[in-house]
């Protein structure tokens, strides 16, 4: 019984790991060095957001997606939108670390912003006109950042993740690291930027680097890397495809977690991993049956799909 337990626990495993489609970027916006943090859809592009932008961001057609998808020859077509005023709101930023999520909302672009030296993070926002991004000046939202026990600060945690609520007509803000039972929490903002209120999250192991909400399904990307946060000991235990439990000071997992946003709460629910690889998994968008995903820099920068 016990080794027909293991051959069920290690087949499990092993169907796990679902497969990868690379698509390559063009070659213009495809080095490491872009260190994308996240993806927005607008219209039929999809808005690539490095960790610092500079002027310019790029967007990709879905056309060149779906053909790398279908087995077709995609054609290297590449948008710029320009920044006309993000310095200035930068500047206003304590300890600004770089852009982390992003979501686009009609024309309007909102971002989630990583500070150092600060006990908050942000969330700004720009309006889209043609090949223009002005940002807004006047509304910026400032958030606390959530502390493990006797309010010591996290090292290199923030607000990573945000997406769009359309049945609630609010934003949706998930702090990276989200293990800290009954203290877990979210934020629901208005699109004004003008208003904030908190909804308790389900506490769940390792961090969330990205979340997307499409036709009322809101799925994540829930990440470890090995050896992060040395004051946080994962409880979980999972088998990887060799028939081994993961060490969490050594091993890295990436799996898609589902998100339900219940009126007392955010409960949470795994989807099997998807890969034990250390690549950095950063941004996500649900895409056909499935999602794309990108990595930042380590070990290489990477778009794919992955289908679930």
């Amino acid at each position: 019984m016990r080794y027909l337990l293991f051959l069920l626990l290690l087949s499990s495993a092993a169907s796990a790991q679902k497969s990868l489609k690379d698509i390559p970027l063009p070659c213009a916006i495809a080095h490491r060095n872009h260190e994308y943090s996240g993806m927005a859809a607008y219209r039929d592009r999809i808005i690539l957001m490095p960790q610092y932008p500079a002027r310019y961001i790029y967007a990709i057609d879905t056309a060149y997606i779906n053909d790398v998808l279908d087995g077709r020859t995609p054609k290297d077509t590449l948008y710029e939108l320009r920044f006309e005023n993000l310095y200035p709101v930068l500047a206003r930023l304590k300890g600004y670390q770089g852009v982390e999520g992003c979501v686009v909302v009609r024309d309007q672009l909102f971002m989630t912003v990583e500070t150092e030296f600060n006990d908050s993070g942000y969330v700004i926002k720009g309006h889209i006109r043609g090949k223009k991004i002005w940002m807004d000046t006047t509304h910026i939202i400032a958030l606390p950042k959530l502390k493990k026990a006797q309010g010591k600060p996290l090292s290199e945690a923030g607000h990573e993740s945000i997406t769009y609520l359309p049945e609630q007509n609010k934003l949706l803000v998930m702090f990276e690291f989200n293990h800290f039972a009954e203290k877990s929490t979210g934020w629901l903002i208005d699109t004004a930027l003008t208003t904030v209120k908190t909804i308790p999250v389900q506490p769940f192991d390792f961090r969330i680097t990205d979340m997307h909400e499409k036709d009322g399904r809101l799925y994540g990307i829930n990440y470890n890397y090995h050896g992060e946060f040395e004051e946080y000991e994962p409880a979980e235990k999972l088998m990887k495809p060799n028939g081994k439990y993961a060490d969490w000071d050594k091993d890295c997992v990436a799996r898609i977690i589902q998100l339900e946003v219940q009126t007392n709460g955010i409960k949470v629910k795994p989807i099997a991993p998807f890969t034990f690889n250390c690549d950095n998994w950063e941004g996500m968008l649900q895409y056909r049956q499935g999602a794309l995903l990108i990595t930042d820099q380590h070990p290489v920068t990477r778009l794919v799909y992955l289908p679930f």
